[in-house]
């Protein structure tokens, strides 16, 4: 049945009246489908551009604003095109499934659409063929002018990473596969091609690994292969009988007020850049005096991806705020210009932004209004707090930088010992003969 075809054979849009269904009242939401948030007002006022998409808007809540509508007509380009290589059957069965899918893609918001379920709908279904082209001609289409201009593309990827600029990924995954039939290349590796410069985390993420949406895969390319490594130590701890203790670490509660990075600098505290590849970002550990961090890129986009990935660790009842607890701990560590150029100087912060003081200054008001429980890293604060309050940590630290802080200064502060020993035993000497 072609209920949306016209006399030409072509698939129109706005003629598919047979399938509205005027639905009184509102949705109900449900708390278990519920996965994409409104920032909430005392967070968002901190940094509001970080939260706001600048091109384009995806999804209800920036849907019509009048500095996006550029991109509108672009959607509307990607639609038509796509319309034209696609058969009236094929265009019919997308539309029946967001249809179908309605009440669970509005409860995937947290906050109810007044839209209508025709604008609604058409809504929905216009962003979703414009995510699902825009990622596959990713890399293939380079006249494009949405992937072809670098700015361009820079500035529409952080937008579909935003928070409150999501479609729950149910919806475009099985969208692609209606679509393509039995595709070669999965959506979700597709996915990660696209957004590879921005995740800090350059691993693949796991074909069969459930996100809820780009900011959720953001978050779980970050978190994903540290909970592996946290769970082999756990693991390890429990054969060595030492999980109680470990356990206890990982979960004291003690506000624990760190010391800079300078200052644990000056406590005896080595800073160690991390290369291993599979590493994940969060994986910080503390041994023998030495601080083992893995190095963070910082430049333009990075501000606005881990606000996003906070807010929605904030707002998900189900998540641990893994990246919360990460980015405080580095808000202990830079303090000062001092402290971070300490751990650029050490690789361990690449700065890409090139203003050291703006880089600062985003570390100190990343977790501004933020709710943080600081549980992840609660055992590593102790063991540095430990460490810097310990007068023997100062006192041998200085004494290495001012007598051994090199080859030829080691060796004449040695050599000064012998000869002051010598003429000790040379006085004691003679004046026992």
């Amino acid at each position: 049945m072609a209920m949306c075809s016209s006399s030409s054979g072509k698939f129109q849009w706005d003629r598919c009246k047979d399938w509205l269904i005027d639905i009184p009242g509102d949705f109900e939401l449900d708390p278990d489908l519920c996965c994409i948030y409104r920032v909430p007002k005392h967070i968002r006022k901190v940094n509001e551009e970080a939260y706001t998409p600048q091109i384009v808007s995806i999804g209800p809540f920036h849907y019509g604003k009048e500095e996006l509508e550029f991109t509108e007509k672009q959607k509307g380009r990607y639609v038509r095109e796509f319309s034209r290589r696609t058969t009236d059957e094929k265009c019919e069965q997308v539309l029946a499934f967001v249809k179908y899918n309605e009440k669970r893609i509005r409860n995937s918001y947290a906050e109810t659409c007044k839209l209508e379920s025709h604008e609604y709908v058409k809504m929905i279904l216009r962003d979703a063929i414009f995510i699902i082209e825009l990622i596959r001609r990713n890399g293939n289409d380079a006249s494009d002018s949405l992937l072809s201009i670098p700015a361009q593309k820079i500035a529409l990827t952080l937008d579909l990473l935003l928070l409150e600029n999501q479609l729950p990924y149910f919806l475009l995954e099985n969208l692609y596969e209606l679509i393509t039939g039995s595709p070669s290349t999965s959506f979700s590796g597709l996915c990660f091609h696209f957004f590879v410069d921005h995740l800090f985390n350059s691993t693949p993420v796991a074909e069969e690994t459930n996100f809820k949406h780009f900011t959720d895969l953001q978050r779980i390319a970050l978190v994903e292969g540290h909970l592996e490594q946290t769970s082999q130590q756990l693991s390890g701890a429990l054969v060595e009988g030492h999980l109680e203790q470990t356990s206890q670490q990982l979960h004291r509660l003690d506000d624990v007020d760190l010391p800079s990075a300078a200052k644990l600098r000056e406590s005896g505290v080595k800073f160690k850049r991390v290369d291993e590849p599979r590493r994940s970002l969060l994986d910080i550990k503390f041994e023998r005096d030495e601080l083992e961090i893995p190095q963070l890129k910082v430049q333009d986009g990075t501000e606005t991806i881990l606000r996003n990935i906070m807010v929605l660790e904030q707002c998900h009842d189900d998540y641990e705020t893994l990246v919360c607890d990460y980015v405080e701990l580095l808000d202990s560590l830079i303090d000062t210009k001092s402290d971070l150029d300490l751990l650029i100087k050490e690789g361990i912060i690449c700065n890409c932004m090139g203003d050291s003081t703006a880089t600062v200054s985003l570390f100190n008001k990343l977790c501004t209004n933020i709710l943080l429980y600081r549980v992840h890293y609660q055992g590593i604060s102790n063991q540095l707090k430990v460490h810097y309050d310990s007068s023997w940590n100062h006192t041998s630290t200085k004494l290495k930088s001012v007598y051994f802080s090199d080859l030829w200064r080691g060796t004449a502060t040695v050599a000064a010992a012998l000869i002051l020993l010598l003429t000790f035993i040379q006085t004691i000497s003679s004046v026992m003969h």
